[in-house]
């Protein structure tokens, strides 16, 4: 009787999970990009409402990948965390006959 060992074990149930989760591959921070299921639904309208006090930039509304469906992120009053700061909206992408999510923020 052949035994199997527990990490040959380990490592094949973990590669079955990946592949029936659909593995979405994401690198983090701004510009990191995530491997979607499908395009984002139509953009909502955001409302912009009067700028909170001064040093303020305002961060449109956006449709963010959020584990495994598209949530709406509001638009919203910000601080740039340095001087010379700049907000880079998050966007979708379709390349490589993929849908590809590219995270926005600071640079």
């Amino acid at each position: 009787m052949k035994t199997i060992r527990p990490y040959k074990t380990l490592l094949a149930l973990s590669g079955a999970c990946l592949l029936a989760a659909g593995c979405a591959v994401e690198a983090s921070g701004p510009g990191g990009e995530v491997y979607v299921d499908s395009a984002p639904p139509p953009v909502q309208v955001d409302v912009q409402t009067a700028m909170p006090g001064p040093g303020y930039v305002w961060v449109g509304g956006e449709w963010g990948w959020e584990g495994s469906r598209w949530v709406w992120h509001g638009g919203r009053w910000d601080r740039p965390p340095h001087a010379g700061a700049r907000w880079y909206g998050g966007h979708y992408a379709y390349r490589g006959g993929r849908h590809v999510y590219v995270h926005g923020g600071w640079r």
